[in-house]
């Protein structure tokens, strides 16, 4: 019985069957139960397992849902039929992604939660998430497939990122010492000690002085 409406009903499970019959016209007998609204989640949820085309995010996405809602995880346990760890790898996975990606993706059927967890790792680099942002934006994006539209911003975001480049710092004597390789993020420096053994220390005991001089520098 619906908890609002008198005289009306909800339906916990069978909901494709109800919309069948219904284009039909036909009447079909039902099972009328008092539910509370755990037992409720919990025949929903396990109808909805019983699925075969239900894909992993879609379970996810239920999960952090109901978790959402209030409901025990113990309750979103019994819905979905998995343990307590699997349970927590689901939604975690949900609040890593954001809410615009997994609903411009879709069901995505025939992914599992390995790719999809590789896809949290990525797009918590930086800058990959706003790239696959304004990815989803696009039309040619929206009239793919599901499963290809999760390739599309997986690809995207899996771009091997840049090699450092490379030089080499000579010296007046024509002595390669120093090898510098730099990325966006950092810049390392790579000492030849073969040909002079003490100049990295003599550079390392000279860092606070050379720090110095920098700060100096833009300070005036």
């Amino acid at each position: 019985p619906h908890p609002e409406k008198g005289g009306h009903y909800q339906v916990a499970y069978g909901h494709r069957r109800l919309a069948a019959v219904r284009q039909l016209g036909r009447m079909v007998r039902a099972v009328v139960r008092d539910l509370t609204d755990e037992q409720l989640v919990v025949s929903q949820g396990q109808e909805n397992n019983s699925r075969s085309d239900l894909s992993y995010i879609e379970r996810c996405y239920f999960a952090a849902k109901l978790e959402a809602k209030g409901f025990s995880r113990d309750i979103i346990m019994a819905s979905l039929g998995v343990d307590k760890a699997a349970l927590s790898r689901m939604i975690a996975l949900v609040a890593r992604l954001p809410a615009e990606i997994i609903e411009a993706i879709g069901t995505a059927e025939s992914v599992g939660r390995q790719k999809w967890a590789e896809l949290a790792d990525l797009l918590e680099e930086k800058g990959k998430r706003a790239k696959a942002l304004k990815a989803i934006q696009d039309s040619e994006f929206a009239a793919r497939m599901s499963d290809e539209r999760f390739q599309a911003i997986y690809d995207l975001v899996k771009t091997a990122a840049k090699k450092p480049d490379r030089t080499m710092w000579t010296a007046a004597n024509g002595s390669r010492l120093v090898t510098i390789n730099e990325s966006e993020a950092k810049m390392t420096f790579a000492f030849d000690k073969r040909i002079e053994p003490e100049f990295a220390s003599f550079v390392r005991e000279r860092l606070q002085a050379l720090y110095d001089e920098f700060r100096q520098k833009i300070t005036d």
